[in-house]
């Protein structure tokens, strides 16, 4: 009976190794040229492993159209920094009688920040034994892949897998291809679409990713012409993600999954406007802070955090356009800028103000003096002292996060906000 199922299975899809890993974040069976990346996964398109920085591993279990004896399990794991990254996984798909596995291998590579290239390699092993027969067998291919991503909020994509046997016509491995869109139009939201060829023909896939917390990721999708969906939900603690996901195929049924994801960055991208909408419970020190302490923030990837600390140890004081320079993107900057205090200025060979203070020696405050000075004036003026010490600071450091925080401050009414803008002199 399961040898008939299997066969059935099979003869339906037109080739093997259809089944595809089981981790609930991945939705369906089948690759996706692009995916979102706001919670932690390990993905299918070795192109996206730049884009992915740090060290994330998975393991996963399902039961693939559940009661009818089948199991799948996945195990993978990938690093990326900020141009290259690595990984390697493997899957497993049948029963006691008929078995598929395959471990693969993938690299890729980010030479510009809008472009990302990747290689795959895999190895394929076909198993099956019942009574009297004994049928085994053992292939590998390559494949590839391209991702361009010309804005913050917009990723293209290319993938093709088994392109060995896409040439040959392999009568087991199906060589398949696929491309897609992603828009993710705030934090911790994303809509992507992607087209896909394999045997059971195009398959066109639409999913909704959206982080309502930052500990929290959920995600939906649907296929049209195989009119099967999917949703998964997880929750992060730590550094540990166990997420669970089910998927229902309209004439195979159920399908339930569930994994557990270590996560180095451990960061779930919750859902925001991108907007800095309260003030940070505390800030550090740009000018004194360990990599250790600036990566415990949770606003930075690894590769940036250490980054910046390279740059002040080995280059000097750190000002706004240092962080652009080291790598930063425009909303790590504006996260840092508000998390961090003593920036040095933005200078400039030919900057008038530069050179109006060398002339006036004289005259010159101590900036800890014309720090403690704004903040005194604004508690004798009823700002609360949080605000104080944060705004009399910053006007200083960073004028234009200055201008933007204090914008964007719920905090604070307008009359408080009139009143630190005439302390600052702003």
């Amino acid at each position: 009976m399961k040898l008939l199922l299997i066969a059935v299975v099979t003869l339906s899809l037109n080739a093997a190794f259809e089944s595809g890993p089981g981790d609930p974040e991945l939705l369906f069976p089948y690759i996706r040229a692009v995916q979102d990346t706001g919670s932690p996964v390990c993905v299918i398109n070795a192109a996206m492993l730049p884009y992915c920085e740090g060290l994330t591993a998975t393991a996963s279990g399902a039961k693939p159209f559940y009661g009818y004896g089948l199991d799948s399990a996945y195990a993978a794991a990938q690093y990326g920094g900020s141009i290259f990254g690595l990984t390697g996984r493997w899957s497993s798909f049948g029963d006691s009688v008929y078995r598929e596995n395959c471990a693969g291998a993938g690299a890729g590579l980010r030479p510009f920040r809008w472009l990302g290239a990747g290689v795959t390699a895999d190895f394929y092993m076909l198993s099956i034994q019942s009574g009297n027969v004994s049928y085994g067998r053992t292939m590998y291919d390559f494949g590839g892949g391209f991702i361009l991503s010309p804005a913050e909020w917009l990723q293209s994509g290319l993938m093709l897998r088994n392109i060995r046997s896409l040439m040959d016509e392999n009568d087991l491995i199906y060589g398949e291809w696929s491309c897609g869109l992603l828009t993710r139009p705030c934090m911790g939201l994303s809509f992507s679409w992607n087209i896909t060829d394999n045997p059971a023909g195009l398959i066109n896939t639409f999913t909704v990713n959206v982080n309502p917390l930052k500990n929290i990721s959920s995600g939906f999708g649907y296929s049209v012409e195989t009119s099967s969906f999917a949703l998964n939900a997880g929750l992060l603690w730590h550094h540990i993600e166990v997420n669970y996901g089910l998927r229902f195929h309209p004439y195979l049924g159920y399908s339930h999954a569930v994994s557990i994801t270590y996560s180095g960055r451990a960061v779930t991208e919750s859902l925001s406007y991108g907007k800095i909408n309260r003030l940070p419970e505390s800030r550090v020190d740009i000018r004194t802070v360990t990599f250790e302490q600036l990566y415990a923030l949770g606003i930075l990837s690894e590769t940036s955090a250490r980054r910046v600390i390279l740059y002040r140890e080995k280059i000097g004081p750190v000002t706004r356009d240092a962080l652009a320079r080291a790598g930063l993107s425009p909303s790590e900057i504006k996260m840092l800028t508000a998390h961090a205090f003593g920036f040095e200025k933005n200078t400039g060979n030919n900057s008038r103000d530069a050179l109006k203070k060398k002339a006036k020696k004289r005259d010159y405050v101590p900036r800890k003096v014309q720090v403690k000075r704004r903040f005194s004036e604004m508690i004798e003026d009823g700002v609360p002292a949080h605000q104080a010490a944060l705004y009399s600071d910053m006007c200083i450091s960073d004028t234009d996060s200055f201008r933007e925080t204090l914008a964007e401050d719920a905090s604070l009414d307008e009359d408080q906000k009139k009143i630190i803008r005439r302390i600052c002199g702003d």
